[in-house]
Formats: C-alpha cells, structure tokens, sequence
C-alpha cells in the first residue's frame, strides 16, 4: 500500500512538472487560427449558444460541451490572456493519469511508468496538449473512457457501467466523431463477451440512452453531417492520412518533405506500428487496431487533421506503452525502444531548432507584426489583416 501511495505521488509530481513546462512554454508557441475562432465564440453570451444548437445551427464542426467550459474560465479569470490555455494543460495531464493507469490494469506497473515515459517525451502532445479548445478535453474523455471501461471489464456491474455511460455522453457532447469511437468500443465489448445476449441488450439500451440524451444537439449533428465534409484538398486522402500518422509521432515540427530526418522518422514509424503490431497482447492489440481504424475512418471521410486526431491517440500511446511493458523477447524491446527514442529525438530537434516545421502556423511571428503594425497605426498609417492570430495579440 505504502509503495504503492510512493507510485502515485511521483506520478502526480512527474505530471504537474510537465505541466509547468507546457504553461513557460507557451510563448514560444503563437495562438493558432483555430483556438483564437474558439476562443471567440466561447466569449459570447451562452444562452445565444445553445439557443444556436437547439435550432439546429453550430458554431464550430463540433458539439457546446467545451465552448461551454471555456466560456465559464473566460468569466472565471476576466479573460486573462496569460490563463487561457491552463484548462486545456490540465485536462491534458489528467488524461495521462487516467492512461498511465489504464496500462497498470491492462499490464501491471512497468507498463504504466513506460505509458508516463512516453507521454512525457511526447512531441505531438508538447505541441497540442496546451491548445485551448476542444481537443486536451476529448483526449481526457477517452483516456478517462478507456479506465472506466477497463475497470468494468474487471468487474461487470450497474455501478462500473455507469461511469461509461457517463463518459460516453461528455463524449458524444464534445465531438459528433464520437460516437464512431463509441461504436469501436462497443464492437471491442461484444468481442469479449463472447456475443452474450446480455451484452447485447446493454449496449442496445446505452445506446437508445445516448441518442435520447443527445437529442438537443441532433439536429447540429445532421447539419454537420451534411456540410462538414472536407472539399477541395490539395494532396489525396491517402496521404492526408499518412501525414498525420507521422504527425502523431513526430508532431509538426519536421515535415516529412525534410528528406534526412523525414525519411529516418518514416522507417522508425513503421518498425513501431509492426512491432505494436505482432508482440502487444491481444487486450492492447485490439485497441491499436481501433486506433488504425478511427484513422481510416477519419481519412475517408477528409475530416482528419494534426489537431483532430488528439481526441483518438490514447489508443496509440496505451499500446505502445503496454507492449513496451510486456515484451518476452529483449532484442524487440530493444528496437522498439531504440525506433521511438529516435522519433522523440527528431521531433524534440525540431522544437529547438524551429526551422523545420510543416505547420509554421506554430511559430510565426504574429507578435512582432502586432507591434510594427501598432507602430503604423499610431503614426496615422492603416493596417489591413485578415488572421485571427495576428488580432489576437
């Protein structure tokens, strides 16, 4: 018990100075067009926010719940520029908690300071952890789905079922696409199960649950069904969701296009994803292949993009760690652990050095424009912008 309390304490310590090096770190970042179009929207009043959704309207190609929370911090701290990101740190830390100890269920301790390793040395999530937004939160909802499931797969009852239940209509609130992530959860439920008519009427009634619940914003969600599709794209499905993949290992800071390091990320990429593959236990093998699967998903429909598929990477890093933690064989280990370390050391280089970037939206220097262009303002000249990013500071 007591070494136990020591684990915990050490993860939170680990996961609160993370934490204060995302929020020192986020000058080095510039606010992206997409926070700064949330930010705006969650700034107004939020009955007009509702009473948008419920006549079937939406402000963003996802559900209020996250507007909503953002709204309450913008009024919580006035508005202080400084904190607007600190919602989106902490949801984000709390989501590696809740996969830190989904991979100690799923494969005991080792596994779980693997998960936490990784986390910590993850570029994409240095990067995309701090965004204000929706998507730390969806990455906390299916971290925190993926624990609350794995704690009723241990002991099947009401009172385990209902924090899924739960979770699943945050979810299902927070992004329309997660109901797709739902339905994967429930495809690995019947897999379990054996086809059990009694699991079959559970997940028939959640479901009938969840789509009564979801009732005032069903109407936004068909809209969106109709007009969210992603037209004209300069490069092909394929790879669109290529480039992402890479992303979620490397982030945006190399672009692929840079052939040395680009090349070198793309073999340590795919020697992963086979060893994940052929050596994780058929537990965090079935959640690896629906993470390929909601990609996939994603792709087809041209809705994937660096900042969208946060809300599914749990279901990368939980396997990757457990596999890492229950590996017999050494030499695997050993190439597993030598490919990621090499993706993190590409990804990490391309944070400091800056100049590798296929995303410069990350790093442009909106600041220094404000202040020459407040410079021209106040000398009678006028200033013509049409980025968001560039009013926003």
């Amino acid at each position: 018990m007591l070494r136990r309390l020591g684990s915990e304490t050490w993860i939170a310590i680990a996961l609160v100075a993370f934490g204060a090096i995302l929020m020192a770190s986020n000058s080095w970042f510039t606010p992206v067009d997409d926070e700064i179009a949330i930010i705006d929207v969650a700034a107004r009043p939020a009955f007009a926010m509702l009473k948008l959704y419920l006549s079937g309207g939406g402000q963003h190609e996802h559900p209020p719940l996250s507007d909503l929370i953002l709204h309450g911090w913008l009024w919580l701290t006035n508005e202080n520029i400084h904190l607007l990101r600190l919602p989106s740190v902490i949801f984000y830390l709390l989501g590696a908690w809740c996969l830190v100890h989904s991979a100690r269920r799923m494969a005991g301790d080792r596994a779980g300071n693997y998960t936490l390793i990784l986390l910590l040395l993850w570029p994409y999530g240095f990067h995309l952890g701090r965004l204000a937004g929706w998507y730390s939160f969806t990455f906390l909802l299916v971290s925190l789905l993926t624990l609350v499931y794995l704690k009723y797969i241990e002991r099947p009852s009401p009172s385990t079922w209902m924090p899924v239940v739960l979770c699943a209509l945050a979810l299902v609130y927070t992004n329309y696409f997660g109901w797709a992530v739902l339905g994967f959860l429930g495809l690995d439920l019947l897999l379990r199960s054996g086809r059990e008519l009694r699991t079959w009427l559970l997940l028939l009634a959640t479901g009938i649950f969840l789509i009564v619940a979801s009732i005032p914003v069903m109407r936004a969600c068909v809209t969106e069904l109709h007009t969210g599709t992603v037209a004209g794209r300069a490069s092909s499905p394929v790879a669109t969701g290529i480039y992402n993949l890479y992303c979620l290992f490397v982030s945006e800071s190399v672009a692929p296009w840079f052939w040395i390091p680009g090349i070198a990320a793309g073999l340590a990429i795919a020697g992963i994803l086979l060893l994940v593959l052929v050596y994780a236990k058929p537990e965090a093998r079935r959640f690896f292949l629906n993470l390929a699967a909601l990609l996939l998903v994603m792709t087809f429909l041209q809705i994937v993009t660096t900042r969208r598929t946060l809300m599914i990477s749990p279901w990368l890093i939980l396997p990757i760690g457990t596999t890492l933690g229950t590996m017999a064989l050494p030499s695997a280990r050993r190439w597993l652990a030598g490919s990621l370390i090499l993706v993190g050391a590409i990804g990490w280089y391309g944070i400091f050095s800056r100049k590798l970037y296929a995303a410069p939206h990350w790093v442009e220097p909106w600041d220094q424009v404000a202040r020459e262009a407040a410079e021209v303002a106040r000398n009678g000249g006028i200033v013509i912008g049409n980025n968001p990013s560039f009013f926003s500071i």
